[in-house]
């Protein structure tokens, strides 16, 4: 792959992690470190990306499709709501309940969890940068999963 493409995608890959709302306040570096360990990996339709008890493999971003799993409001998406569910499984080392599978064909940014651990570890304002985010998005939600009473 040329110096160019390979430049491009990696820029492709951070902001796409920066789309996701627990790293949005990541500085560039710590979510190129990210998008250099990820890979990229397709799913047919109806594939499992976990089963019900399952403890999840790795983080995983939807680039394109979308994911069948737990149901949230009706303002939130599945995906969103999987991708999320899935992030907080991975960090508190719990499998989710329910299963999540690709609603049609899939195509996922997977982060492998050593490298994840390892940023938070090596970099306490990253850390508490994904606490913020995640615990913001807590209170948000719904009162069901700890959000605020409206």
């Amino acid at each position: 792959m040329p110096a160019e493409a390979a430049v491009a995608q990696s820029l492709d890959l951070i902001l796409r992690l920066r789309r996701m709302p627990m790293f949005r306040g990541l500085p560039l570096d710590s979510l190129h470190a990210l998008a250099l360990a990820a890979r990229v990996e397709r799913l047919a339709p109806g594939a499992p990306l976990a089963r019900a008890g399952e403890p999840w493999s790795a983080l995983n971003v939807v680039l394109e499709g979308e994911l069948d799993g737990p149901r949230g409001s009706d303002m939130e998406s599945v995906t969103d709501r999987a991708q999320r569910l899935g992030a907080l499984a991975l960090l508190a080392g719990r499998p989710l309940p329910c299963p999540v599978v690709a609603r049609g064909p899939v195509q996922l940014l997977r982060v492998p969890p050593d490298t994840l651990f390892a940023l938070l570890e090596e970099d306490f304002g990253a850390l508490l940068e994904v606490l913020r985010s995640l615990a913001g998005q807590l209170l948000e939600g719904p009162v069901t999963v700890g959000g605020l009473p409206p």
